[in-house]
């Protein structure tokens, strides 16, 4: 016979991880960004202004997504601001 001594499930915990998880996944869609304004910057901007801007992008974009990803609040928004002024200055030096 079956022996029903296994545990319940832990649903708080679950949801913890569930929201851990969706926290990270819109971090690494941010870095995914990211990355993808940068190959922008460096293969159709040119001169120095192009890529130190997709260089310097890139580097605070990684921090501010990290940072959003390890935070316990939803705060993605400063890697949205980081993106959207790198891409502004992105279309700048194109």
């Amino acid at each position: 016979m079956a022996d029903n001594a296994a545990p319940s499930m832990d649903y708080e915990e679950h949801t913890k991880t569930y929201a851990r998880f969706v926290q990270c996944s819109i971090g690494l869609t941010a870095a995914c960004l990211f990355i993808l304004v940068a190959l922008i910057g460096f293969g159709v901007g040119s001169g120095v202004g192009s890529i130190l801007v997709a260089t310097i992008g890139m580097l605070v974009g990684f921090g501010t997504a990290v940072y959003g990803a390890a935070s316990e609040q939803n705060s993605w928004i400063p890697a949205l601001v980081v993106l959207v002024l790198m891409g502004l200055a992105t279309v700048v030096f194109l």
